[in-house]
C-alpha cells in the first residue's frame, strides 16, 4: 500500500510539473549526454575499419522561442541550439576521434507536456583526426580530410523530473562527409543511443501567440540560380576540379511553410569527364560533357532561411553507373526581396557528388 501511494504521489508531482511547464517555459536549456552506438558499413570495404562500437559524449545549450519571429508559432515554437560532441571511435589508428560543433532547431512532435517527443536536426563543422593517406593510413577507405561537414537527426524522448531539471533518452544518427573535395568520401555513418539531462536556465517566458491572417497565394514567379563547387575524381588524383551549375525555373509559394517549383537545369563538372575516361567512356570536353535535367523542388521557409529539397532526372547521360536521376538538398539565406545567398549538395541518391555556394535570384513579376 505504501508502494503504491508513493508511485501516485511521483506521478502527481510529474503532472504538476508539466502542466506549469505547458504554460510558460525557461529562457534557457544547459544539456549533457553520453551515448554508445556504431559506425553502419555501407560499404564492403569498410569492415575492417568499422567492426568496434564507439562512445560519445555531447554537450550542448539551446535557446526556447517564444513567438517573436512569426514562424517560430507556425512550427510549434521549436527550441534552438548548438551542440558539441566528442565521438570516440575506439579504432586510433585508421579512424583516430570526432569531433563536431553544429547548430540544430530541436521541434515536439506531441502535445503533451508530460513526456515530450523531439525530433532535432543539426548541421555544422566535423573534424576527424585520423584520414586516408597512401601510405600511412591506406586502410582508411572512408575519408579522406580532417575537416568535414557534419549533420544528425536525433528522435528522442524529455521527461521532467522538476520546473528545471529533464532526464532524456534518444536514438542518433551522424554523419561525416567532406562532400567529395578530398578523395575517398564514402563517409561515416553512426547510430547511437543516448541518455543524459538538462536544466533550464534564466526567468520563465509566456509564449506569446496570435492569431495569423490568412496566407493569400499569389502568382508564381521566375528565378535564377547560379553556383559553383569543386571535387576530385578518386584519391589516386588528388587534383581538384571545377563543378558548376545554372538552373532557370518557376516557384511558387504555397503557404507560410513551403514554396514548390520546376526547374530547368544545367550541370557542368570538369572531374565527370575524367571519371568516364577511367570507365574508357571519351567525352569531349565543352558541351559534350555538360549534362540537362529536369527538376522539381520544394523550400521550407524559416523566415529568412529556406532549406531546400530537389529531384531531378538528366535528359541523357553517359555515366550508367550514377543513373539518370539526381538529388539536391541545400539552403537559401534572404538577402533582400530578389536575392539569396545559395549552397547545395549536389547527390546520386546517398553517393556526393560536390558541395557548392552562389546565389539565387528572383526576377520581377
Amino acid at each position: 500500500m505504501m508502494f503504491q501511494k508513493t508511485i501516485f504521489i511521483l506521478l502527481f508531482q510529474l503532472y504538476l510539473f508539466a502542466s506549469l511547464g505547458a504554460q510558460e517555459k525557461h529562457n534557457y536549456q544547459l544539456g549533457v549526454n553520453s551515448g554508445y552506438g556504431f559506425i553502419i558499413t555501407h560499404s564492403p570495404g569498410m569492415r575492417y575499419i568499422t567492426a568496434q562500437h564507439l562512445e560519445k559524449f555531447d554537450a550542448y545549450f539551446e535557446k526556447n522561442t517564444f513567438g517573436s519571429a512569426a514562424w517560430h508559432q507556425r512550427y510549434g515554437f521549436p527550441q534552438m541550439g548548438v551542440s558539441l560532441t566528442y565521438f570516440k571511435l575506439n579504432n586510433p589508428n585508421h579512424l583516430g576521434n570526432g569531433f563536431s560543433l553544429a547548430p540544430y532547431l530541436k521541434f515536439q512532435l506531441n502535445k503533451s507536456q508530460l513526456f515530450q517527443l523531439k525530433l532535432r536536426t543539426a548541421l555544422g563543422l566535423g573534424y576527424l583526426s585520423q584520414k586516408f593517406h597512401p601510405q600511412e593510413n591506406f586502410k582508411n577507405n572512408a575519408i579522406g580530410s580532417h575537416l568535414n561537414l557534419f549533420f544528425s537527426v536525433c528522435l528522442g524522448l524529455d521527461i521532467p523530473i522538476n520546473k528545471r531539471l529533464f532526464f532524456n533518452i534518444s536514438t542518433n544518427f551522424s554523419h561525416f562527409s567532406n562532400t567529395s573535395f578530398s578523395k575517398p568520401n564514402l563517409g561515416i555513418n553512426i547510430a547511437s543511443i543516448e541518455g543524459g539531462v538538462a536544466y533550464s536556465l534564466g526567468q520563465k517566458k509566456d509564449k506569446k501567440l496570435i492569431e495569423e491572417k490568412a496566407f493569400i497565394r499569389k502568382k508564381g514567379y521566375w528565378q535564377v540560380t547560379s553556383s559553383i563547387g569543386i571535387n576530385e575524381v578518386d584519391q589516386t588524383n588528388r587534383k581538384k576540379y571545377i563543378a558548376t551549375a545554372l538552373s532557370f525555373g518557376r516557384e511558387k509559394r504555397l503557404n507560410y511553410k513551403s514554396s514548390l517549383g520546376g526547374a530547368f537545369d544545367l550541370f557542368y563538372n570538369a572531374a565527370q569527364r575524367v571519371a568516364l575516361q577511367r570507365k574508357e567512356i571519351e567525352v569531349k570536353p565543352g558541351w559534350e560533357n555538360l549534362q540537362s535535367g529536369f527538376s522539381i523542388y520544394h523550400v521550407l521557409h524559416f523566415g529568412n532561411f529556406g532549406v531546400l529539397t530537389q529531384a531531378g532526372y538528366y535528359f541523357k547521360t553517359k555515366d550508367k553507373e550514377l543513373g539518370n536521376f539526381y538529388h539536391i538538398v541545400g539552403g537559401r539565406v534572404k538577402i533582400n526581396r530578389q536575392l539569396h545567398g545559395f549552397f547545395a549538395l549536389k547527390t546520386h541518391f546517398a553517393r556526393a557528388e560536390y558541395l557548392s555556394i552562389g546565389i539565387n535570384y528572383h526576377l520581377k513579376k
